[in-house]
């Protein structure tokens, strides 16, 4: 068995175990355990989390709090199901169509926007690609995929090689795009093999990682990431700005160094959708803003990620300027 499927297989899938490896025996808040979107994390991130500090940032993206039951919020916050197309991809921007290729993921998010989404009806299309393939051909101006879910990665080789092959003849289409987290959450994914696979073809590749906060990034992921970079893949970084985690500038800023020396462009850092479920994530607008004027005043150009908000049912991001 390949080492990163024993990685997936050994998660945390209980709070008692997870606290118990974390030492966690008193908390200043109170914890639950969803029936829906249960608690999901892997070792190697649970190995970055300070041990008996309840407020690691780390932890506590993680963690299913009792404010999670609070009915606030959307179970679709960007109206994606409005946009699709058939089961299994999304054309909501003009130029692309998001691809929802599975509904596995190493780690459960506590503020993902996708918690509710009905993954069992619209994750087809990696098996059964030709209504894709068909509406992309017929679509011109389409230039991009972007493979998302759950976690693309998560799909095994056998999977995504064969996927792939069959969007190469595709003229129109110019880039393959992969959302992923798992290269900070198991970068033992990043096999010979995978970085043979994308790497085949004629289409340019773009990976876009998510990262939150600078612990996330050790030296096991900076290497890895240096490795899939040297490959002449773009690796561009999102990050979501959130309460108690990276909710001041001197944390972006360590970010957006660290993301450099990994060869990794800082992309998005988007203000939180409001989903049902991690609206005590969200920072308020007028912090986020102060903290972004902070940013562009302390680090290059170049390291400023694109602070932005992206409206429901919306055709594209909204910038959000600090004046």
């Amino acid at each position: 068995m390949k080492e990163w499927i024993k990685e997936v297989q050994t998660a945390f899938r209980t709070l008692e175990e997870l606290l118990e490896y974390l030492k966690l025996n008193k908390l200043p808040y109170t914890l639950y355990n969803p029936k829906q979107f249960p608690l999901l994390l892997p070792r190697n991130y649970a190995n970055k989390i300070e041990k008996s500090n309840p407020y690691d940032p780390l932890l506590l993206q993680i963690l299913p709090l009792k404010e999670e039951k609070i009915a606030q919020g959307e179970k679709d916050p960007l109206q994606e199901l409005h946009f699709i197309k058939n089961p299994g991809f999304i054309h909501r921007h003009k130029n692309k169509v998001l691809v929802i290729s599975t509904g596995s993921c190493p780690v459960h998010c506590r503020y993902c926007f996708r918690r509710h989404f009905p993954y069992t009806q619209f994750s087809q299309t990696i098996k059964n690609p030709s209504p894709l393939i068909n509406y992309i051909k017929k679509h011109s101006n389409i230039k991009e995929i972007i493979l998302s879910g759950g976690d693309p990665l998560s799909l095994t080789d056998e999977l995504l090689l064969p996927f792939l092959e069959k969007l190469e003849p595709i003229e129109n289409l110019k880039i393959i795009r992969l959302h992923t987290r798992f290269i900070t959450m198991i970068p033992e994914r990043v096999t010979p093999q995978l970085l043979e696979i994308l790497t085949l073809h004629s289409k340019k590749i773009v990976v876009v990682i998510h990262v939150n906060h600078p612990n996330e990034i050790g030296d096991k992921e900076e290497e890895i990431l240096k490795k899939v970079t040297l490959e002449g893949i773009t690796v561009l970084n999102q990050s979501v700005l959130l309460k108690n985690v990276n909710d001041k500038a001197e944390i972006l800023e360590k970010l957006s160094y660290k993301l450099f020396n990994a060869n990794v462009i800082p992309y998005y850092l988007h203000l939180m959708d409001k989903v049902e479920g991690g609206r005590h994530f969200e920072v308020p607008f007028k912090k986020a803003k102060a903290i972004y004027l902070q940013l562009l005043e302390n680090l290059p150009g170049y390291l400023v990620p694109k602070m932005v908000v992206d409206p429901p049912a919306s055709k594209h991001k909204k910038l959000i300027l600090p004046d």
